[in-house]
């Protein structure tokens, strides 16, 4: 994300994810250097600070939710987090410092390494998305990961 063109280009998708007012708060999280962690480098809402300090993702193993979405480069959406086959799979760093009821994860991904995350949350209410809707996100999502491919080969 240090590239401006690059930078520019995610700050446009969050706007855009944002502007779509799908979600409460959307945050593009970004590989750190010594690729141990994916961390939230650009966030919108109301929550965006909270965003840009918790929103850590570790890439060893953990037993949770974003685990399996960035080890597998798994879409996910998670309705509400207090689900009884949710509830054990949420970190107790979300909890403690985002906890938002649902929310999607869609992984950027290089080949079988996750290199980014589009996160997106609802707060009060259950986060449903139509399918042609799930398709569009899905979309920004690869034209972001085509962008980070493209960077990474030149």
């Amino acid at each position: 994300l240090d590239d401006s063109r690059l930078g520019d280009l995610m700050h446009v998708a969050a706007e855009l994810l944002y502007r779509a007012q799908c979600f409460d708060n959307v945050a593009l999280c970004a590989l750190q250097p010594g690729g141990q962690e994916l961390r939230a480098r650009i966030a919108l809402g109301a929550h965006a600070e909270a965003l840009k300090r918790y929103l850590r993702v570790p890439l060893s193993f953990s037993p949770d939710a974003f685990h399996a979405a960035v080890s597998k480069g798994a879409d996910l959406l998670i309705e509400d987090i207090n689900a009884d086959n949710i509830r054990e799979r949420i970190p107790a760093w979300y909890r403690q410092h985002i906890n938002a009821r649902s929310f999607l994860l869609l992984p950027i991904q290089i080949g079988a390494k996750s290199v980014g995350l589009v996160y997106g949350d609802r707060r009060g209410k259950a986060l449903h998305i139509a399918p042609q809707t799930l398709g569009l996100l899905k979309s920004l999502r690869n034209q972001i990961t085509l962008a980070v491919r493209q960077k990474n080969s030149h």
